[in-house]
């Protein structure tokens, strides 16, 4: 497959007029760079057209809960092709899926699910593994998660977890609750990230919790301590820290409604496209009527209410997860942050990439890597996905979706 007649972007630039040549037999990308440097088209290939518009690398969304009316905890594989196949409309061709808190068997059942679903395949996105988000966090801070869910991690519970090691890439988790310090040390001496996140640290709490093995924070500014005062000195807390310190990484939901321009400026300033993450944090009521009632994580989680371009508690008080894929979250910091194009591109795909240790194979278009990419207008919307050199069916994906769903603009 030759793709040409678009912007290819590469990590460092973008290449106006650019072509990928992809090697369908073992759907790795065969050569990438302007048109006059990538070989002709062979006699018979298939040849696509950009039409002007983006060539990118496939998303990568490290932290993704659901889509189309579909929640990866509701545990069956058919919500997983739902949500795989609502992401995958939206330039995402790799995601964590992502649990909320919620009773251990109902947690292990989303394990083994995501365990079939990377073995059997899903029509849209690659499930590259899971991220618990949760049970493991501390209630004061638990935002849209459930209080009665919300605990210390038992030994039990670690040893039924811990059977899905391999299925397993990411866990947020409070540190400063009980028995997640040790927890920590063990997960990071496993090679799976570890991030803070619903947690009330300060900062020098946070330099035992980097110690400990937490290499990462969850949506940053969302359920975390900032700065307060005790007696005449500040003390800061979670957000300041994963500003500030190299050793993180961190995630931000960049939909325009969890965080104003300027803190999305602050943070892209503060950490840079290599250290900071673009992250849906999507969840079931994404690609649904606006005015819907849904609940967050399992069916008898938080109730949430769209409106506005977000998931919010029904009396408005708080944000409940976002609705907004990662094309849309790309455009918004181009266009209302500032951010370079390969830059805002390089934070969706090779920079979450890296932090989950799969950036040999995905995140960037460059020769010998998995052939994953979406064909984008000059409005950020996805016209193609394609993964590991084949075309996905567009059509076929969007008639995975409920009836009442609303389908992506092309």
């Amino acid at each position: 497959m030759l793709i040409s007649g678009g912007k290819v972007v590469l990590p460092d630039r973008v290449v106006d007029d650019g072509a990928v040549a992809v090697d369908e037999t073992d759907g790795q990308i065969e050569a990438v760079g302007p048109r006059s440097e990538v070989r002709p088209a062979r006699p018979g290939e298939k040849v696509l057209d950009a039409a002007g518009g983006i060539i990118a690398p496939g998303f990568v969304d490290l932290h993704c809960h659901g889509g189309w009316g579909a929640d990866f905890m509701d545990g069956a594989l058919e919500d997983f092709d739902t949500i795989t196949a609502y992401h995958a409309c939206h330039g995402t061709t790799s995601l964590l899926a992502t649990s909320t808190s919620a009773e251990t068997d109902v947690i292990l059942a989303m394990l083994q699910t995501a365990r079939e679903a990377m073995a059997r395949g899903t029509p849209g996105s690659q499930v590259l593994g899971a991220h618990l988000e949760g049970p493991w966090l501390n209630p004061a801070m638990r935002g849209c998660h459930l209080e009665r869910y919300c605990r210390p991690p038992s030994p039990a519970e670690r040893q039924a977890v811990m059977e899905y090691m391999p299925e397993i890439r990411s866990v947020t988790l409070s540190p400063e609750v009980e028995g997640c310090m040790d927890l920590a040390r063990d997960l990071d001496a496993a090679g799976i990230l570890v991030s803070a996140g619903h947690s009330s640290l300060t900062y020098d709490e946070m330099m035992d919790a980097i110690e400990a093995g937490v290499r990462h924070v969850t949506h940053i500014y969302c359920a975390m301590s900032t700065v307060v005062r005790k007696g005449p000195w500040r003390h800061p807390g979670v957000i300041e820290t994963a500003l500030v310190e190299h050793r993180l990484t961190t995630e931000m939901i960049a939909d325009g409604k969890h965080l104003p321009t300027c803190l999305m400026q602050l943070v892209y300033r503060c950490k840079g496209p290599d250290r900071l993450i673009l992250v849906s944090d999507a969840m079931r009521g994404a690609g649904m009527p606006p005015g819907g009632k849904y609940t967050f994580g399992p069916r008898d989680g938080t109730e949430v209410l769209i409106a506005d371009g977000v998931a919010m508690l029904p009396d408005l008080t708080a944000f409940a997860s976002s609705i907004t894929p990662l094309d849309r979250m790309v455009r918004n910091v181009v266009e209302m942050v500032g951010v370079p194009l390969h830059e805002a591109i390089r934070m969706a795909s090779l920079a979450p990439a890296r932090i989950i240790g799969v950036a040999e194979r995905k995140g960037s278009l460059e020769p010998g890597k998995d052939a994953d990419l979406c064909i984008m207008n000059d409005e950020f919307c996805v016209r193609q996905s394609i993964m590991g050199g084949k075309m996905l069916d567009m059509e076929h994906l969007s008639s995975l979706a409920p009836p009442e769903a609303e389908q992506p603009e092309t």
